[in-house]
């Protein structure tokens, strides 16, 4: 919750604001935005803030977050979103690094006499699981590859679990790494 102060109000006028959210057993931190100062309470039952509406430095409060929030919490778009896009962001940059350190075809010396033999197209290796489903099962593998996305893509609707811990996230925590674990072992040839 923000307290919204009369720009007119002194560091008295403000001094006092602070002693009375303490004595209605709150925290708050004074912020400097633009024109008017705001205090952010930081701590207690918010509720109690409201008493303050009667004080001649108080102009507004403004809550931060309301009951949906503390119920469903966050929605996904946009405050979990940003944080899949930088993941996402940060991995595209590692495969990008990985596919330059393990190129095909390194190792050999090269003869510049001898003709030039032809290159395989060799799939990368994070290509390799999903090709290899859909070789070994056919139209089952594109539903299996295919039900696998939509999966993927639907967990934030999918994962109910309450909380911010690990330990309340452990059944999704370990499926995630099972079934990464499985797509590197197929990506690296292990499924062969």
């Amino acid at each position: 919750m923000i307290l919204v102060l009369d720009k007119a109000a002194e560091k008295q006028g403000i001094a006092k604001v602070l002693e009375e959210l303490h004595a209605l057993g709150l925290e708050g931190r004074l912020l400097e935005s633009g024109d008017k100062p705001l205090i952010h309470v930081t701590r207690g039952q918010t509720k109690r803030a409201r008493k303050l509406l009667g004080m001649e430095a108080v102009q507004a409060i403004v809550p931060t977050s309301g009951p949906r929030i503390r119920r469903h919490g966050r929605r996904f778009y946009p405050y979990h979103f940003i944080g899949w896009s930088a993941a996402a962001l940060v991995l595209s940059g590692v495969l990008v690094f990985l596919s330059g350190q393990w190129p095909p075809g390194l190792g050999e010396t090269v003869d510049s006499l001898a003709a030039p033999q032809a290159a395989e197209a060799a799939l990368p290796w994070f290509l390799r699981a999903p090709v290899e489903i859909v070789e070994r099962m056919g139209a089952l593998g594109w539903s299996i590859v295919g039900l696998g996305l939509v999966v993927l893509f639907a967990l934030p609707w999918i994962d109910r679990s309450r909380g911010t811990g690990l330990a309340r996230r452990w059944p999704f925590l370990i499926l995630g790494l099972a079934l990464a674990a499985a797509y590197v072992f197929v990506g690296f040839g292990g499924g062969h």
